[in-house]
């Protein structure tokens, strides 16, 4: 709303957040342990998080919350104060509203835990706190009131499918590799991954035996680290990143507990390794977003913009219908992108409509398979059969037809099914 869409402006609010959340991450780390962990924390975080924030979207966004979960969760179980339950489930609820898919799942093994910790403490007025999650879930209640419980259905029909999306040696391959990373090492071999699990895992077992003062802590790192990715058997298809990017957080906090006990000088070096990995692996992504994807990638902003823009200069202010072709055929963010220069630059446009001159913005086809151009789309399901009086072809790719139409190719309906529905706020 303050940005008016523009996202340049929620760029910089992504960017605000994650400064906030790099913030509160070290102040939550001195307070477990101390201020060289929490250094280190930062660090990591830094090139483990900072690293996606160009790309950063709402079901990645969970991960900058995940500090302030496990910490509520660790203080509830030390103090048995409400306090922390309710900032814990405001916490889960947030998640839940940012990543649907990934939400339910901590908040059934945190209820697991709750409920466990109030039945044996009898502390039978902290459940009142639970009320807090449908109150932070009311929009999604009324929405599936208001539209016959459709996400409710959608939810049990995924989980009562009993087909896998890929085959089961894929599957099964897939949650190991997730399991065994720990999210942790970007772009590294599978030895180096599983050196470190390994090393993580003995020493958490060492730590939670000699009852270490942090054992609660490690075993929370346990529950929900392996509760989570044991869950993920209920999804039928790969991991993607916005299932397991929220790990990060966890997993980067569980590495660099060790550096404050007594194995610290085992797991510096570790944690220096990580961390010139992951820091190498920024340095190429910069890199890479300098060369190859600013106004050159078909996903970048400047692209997108530069192609809207070519077409308002040549306009002028003129009237113009137009219609936006992608492989995928929902188009979101050449849509977007169209819909939003065009009404700042207060271009005389008409989406999905034929006018005298008709542009057809047409992103580049995928580099497998050349031949899902805009082609056939525009002959067979625009109904355009004239010759374009011109085409500009763009450094990322993109490509504008500009159609000059006569008022019968104006009336000739183009196939309704390329309206698929989709409005932008």
């Amino acid at each position: 709303l303050l940005g008016h869409g523009n996202p340049v402006v929620v760029a910089l609010f992504w960017l605000l957040l994650a400064v906030a959340f790099f913030i509160t991450s070290f102040f939550i780390a001195k307070k477990l342990f101390d201020t060289l962990t929490a250094l280190f924390y930062v660090l990591l975080l830094e090139v483990g998080i900072g690293t996606h924030l160009n790309g950063l979207f709402q079901a990645e966004a969970n991960a900058l919350f995940m500090p302030a979960f496990i910490f509520s969760i660790y203080r509830y179980l030390q103090t048995k104060r409400a306090v922390y339950l309710v900032v814990h489930l405001v916490v889960v609820a947030i998640i839940i509203q940012l990543n649907i898919g990934v939400g339910p799942s901590l908040f059934i093994l945190s209820s697991i835990l709750i409920f466990w910790f109030v039945l044996r403490n009898k502390l039978w007025k902290h459940l009142l706190a639970f009320f807090i999650i449908p109150l932070g879930l009311l929009n999604f209640i009324i929405f599936d009131l208001r539209h016959g419980f459709g996400m409710t259905k959608a939810v049990i029909k995924m989980m009562s499918a009993s087909k896998l999306l890929v085959p089961l040696n894929y599957f099964i391959l897939d949650r190991v590799r997730n399991t065994l990373s720990l999210q942790m090492i970007q772009n590294t071999d599978q030895l180096s991954l599983l050196i470190v699990f390994i090393m993580v895992i003995v020493f958490t077992t060492l730590q939670i035996r000699s009852k270490n003062k942090y054992k609660l802590l490690y075993l929370l790192f346990i529950f929900y680290y392996f509760g989570f990715m044991l869950s993920t058997i209920t999804s039928k298809g790969i991991l993607l990143i916005h299932f397991v990017f929220f790990l990060i957080p966890i997993t980067s906090l569980w590495l660099v507990s060790f550096i404050s006990g007594k194995y610290r000088m085992i797991f510096l070096p570790i944690v220096a390794i990580v961390f010139l990995f992951n820091f190498n692996y920024a340095l190429s992504n910069v890199s890479y977003l300098k060369s190859s994807f600013m106004g050159k990638h078909p996903d970048s902003w400047i692209s997108l913009s530069s192609v809207a823009k070519s077409v308002i200069r040549e306009q002028k202010g003129k009237e113009f219908g137009y219609f936006v072709f992608s492989p995928d055929s929902f188009a979101y963010q050449p849509r977007y992108a169209m819909i939003y220069n065009f009404k700042t630059g207060a271009a005389k446009s008409s989406e999905y409509t034929k006018e005298a001159t008709t542009y057809v913005i047409a992103a580049p086809p995928p580099p497998d398979n050349i031949y899902m151009n805009q082609d056939w789309w525009i002959r067979v399901l625009l109904k355009i059969t004239s010759k374009p009086v011109e085409i500009k072809t763009f450094p990322s790719g993109y490509k504008i037809e500009k159609f000059n139409l006569t008022p019968e190719e104006q009336k000739i309906p183009f196939d309704k099914s390329i309206e698929l529905g989709i409005s932008f706020r």
